[in-house]
């Protein structure tokens, strides 16, 4: 028996469906014989952001870029604190409406280079419930926006409940996007979505809409398209997106890191990069709830998935924290993502935004007469 695979071990992020972050030390047991043969150069991001991503590992040495451009930007790379979600989600906006060719004065070093196309640009975040806030806020900016993952019926919060309690019967992990699902017996869950309406019927979060509703006629189709829940299930854990980002051409991504594996962008927006979020610490710390699961985090699960994040990006990227954040019903003030002090940061252009509360107290302290005035 002989085996060939390709794979990058630094790219293992699907803990979640079961997959191993080890596989090549399963490997080599399996094989003592074992060849490796390194795959160290990179055609698609700059060295600036290879270098960048490196810190994570920084027992391996970067890959080496074989992409070179005369873009003036190419490889620039951006950090910024924002003293709120909404300031960051403007900071994003000015940049991405720069990147399309804006007019703003502001965004003059932006426009030195070439303007790209909306889908050039990606928005990558750590989990779906941060994806609806930022679109709404990049729409006001008259940008185009596409959330693939926020578009497809299983996005919906009580159809993933469904699909969790399915997923759990086949002995699937719990998303972790998911809190809790109700539990089933068998004999239910195996007459399918329509023996759920009439077993839950109206206990909530679940209720005569919902079943009546789009999603959840969506969700009865697509059991029956894909042969039961097994296949269902399998046909929405594979999906990487490539399908359903081709039906939003033209138009800036917004997805979740997972959903971004195996795909690529001139310029890509990490946002939301705070201790909690990524690493992720679960809905239930997010959302206040005692008895969170924050001390069984995968750090090193969640590092690849920053690895992840930071090489799709091809030319430009933009990373962002924000000091406050209205997240789940509660005012979140998290710290800076820990991942970040392990960066190289040298070279990377940073800046902040100051609180709009500090510059009024300062413009109140001119007109007192602290500073001389003409």
């Amino acid at each position: 028996m002989s085996l060939f695979a390709i794979g990058d071990p630094d790219q293992s992020i699907y803990g979640f469906r079961g997959a191993t972050g080890n596989v090549r030390l399963d490997f080599a047991a399996r094989w003592p014989d074992l060849q490796v043969i390194g795959l160290t150069d990179n055609y698609r991001s700059a060295q600036s952001i290879l270098n960048l991503a490196a810190g994570l590992f920084p027992d391996r040495p970067p890959l080496t870029a074989q992409v070179l451009r005369a873009d003036p930007a190419f490889g620039d790379i951006q950090l910024f604190q924002a003293p709120t979600a909404q300031g960051e989600a403007g900071w994003m906006g000015e940049r991405i409406r720069g990147l399309l060719g804006g007019t703003s004065l502001t965004l003059a070093e932006d426009l030195a280079s070439r303007t790209l196309a909306p889908s050039d640009i990606a928005v990558l975040v750590r989990f779906s419930g941060l994806i609806a806030p930022i679109r709404r806020s990049l729409e006001r900016f008259g940008i185009p926006c596409a959330a693939p993952e926020a578009d497809a019926f299983w996005s919906e919060p009580r159809v993933k409940l469904l699909l969790a309690a399915a997923g759990r019967l086949l002995g699937l992990p719990i998303p972790d996007d998911v809190e809790k699902p109700p539990t089933l017996p068998d004999r239910v869950l195996a007459k399918g979505p329509l023996g759920l309406s009439a077993y839950l019927e109206d206990i909530p979060p679940f209720d005569r809409l919902f079943w009546q509703g789009p999603e959840f006629r969506d969700l009865c189709r697509a059991y029956k398209e894909h042969d039961g829940w097994a296949g269902l299930l399998t046909f929405i854990h594979t999906q990487t997106e490539l399908e359903l980002v081709g039906k939003a051409a033209e138009k800036v991504r917004i997805m979740t890191l997972h959903a971004s594996k195996g795909l690529e962008f001139e310029a890509v927006f990490l946002p939301a990069l705070e201790d909690g979020i990524l690493p992720f610490a679960g809905t239930e710390f997010l959302s206040g709830k005692p008895g969170h699961l924050a001390g069984q985090l995968d750090e090193d699960e969640e590092r690849r998935l920053f690895y992840v994040g930071l090489t799709r990006a091809k030319a430009r990227l933009y990373l962002s924290h924000a000091v406050r954040r209205d997240l789940m019903g509660r005012r979140l003030m998290l710290k800076r993502s820990r991942f970040l002090d392990r960066l190289p940061l040298d070279g990377v252009r940073r800046s902040a935004l100051v609180a709009k509360t500090v510059r009024q107290a300062r413009q109140l302290t001119l007109l007192s007469g602290d500073e001389p005035t003409t």
